[in-house]
């Protein structure tokens, strides 16, 4: 999945999200024709230059174009977010660099989640304790009854014995990609056996 945000020309992506092991290719973002000068740099590092002959300009993973002035990185890492830039020269004659921010994400891992019940026998209802964790800097999503809101990693909900099984699903997901998990509850006033179902959480 890749998720592009436009800023100034509409054809021209000025901040990119990927994944780790992704290729991307960067616009130069300005007309090609009597392009006399190309360079794309990261940070201050000089990536590629077209009056480089190919086999220095293109490694395994960096490769420039020298027709379109665009530069594709393969097999992507985290640290290769960063700000990439390009300055050229048409006919001679500067012109404005470009710049555009890559951001690597690291993959999702599936997450976990876990359920404690607690029966309250004055009002025949259950307290759900669910708590969902995923590795890396991830956002959370909750489905409970086809009914979905943001939330943090742990949650509590409230269910009764009318309402049958009860599915919890926790989504996390960042801008390029997601992973769920579910776990199935049933609400029930019987404390005196632990393996009634009002007790535990199933994971599916």
């Amino acid at each position: 999945i890749d998720i592009i945000y436009y800023r100034g020309a509409s054809n021209c992506p000025r901040i990119i999200h990927k994944q780790v092991g992704d290729t991307v290719e960067l616009p130069s973002c300005l007309p090609t024709e009597g392009v006399t000068t190309a360079i794309w740099k990261y940070g201050d590092k000089r990536l590629a230059d077209m009056e480089q002959s190919l086999t220095t300009q293109s490694t395994d993973r960096i490769y420039l174009n020298n027709t379109t002035c665009s530069l594709t990185v393969r097999r992507l890492i985290a640290q290769d977010s960063g700000n990439y830039s390009f300055l050229s020269e048409a006919k001679d004659v500067q012109r404005d660099t470009v710049i555009i921010t890559l951001h690597v994400h690291e993959p999702i891992t599936t997450p976990v989640l876990t359920a404690n019940t607690t029966s309250h026998a004055f009002n025949g209802s259950c307290t759900v304790f669910l708590r969902c964790t995923s590795d890396g800097q991830v956002n959370y999503n909750w489905t409970v009854k086809d009914r979905t809101h943001r939330g943090s990693s742990t949650q509590h909900y409230t269910i009764r014995p009318q309402d049958g099984e009860t599915t919890f699903t926790c989504t996390v997901w960042n801008v390029v990609s997601e992973q769920s998990a579910s776990t199935t509850v049933t609400c029930s006033n019987d404390t005196s056996d632990p393996t009634k179902p009002g007790n535990v959480g199933r994971s599916e």
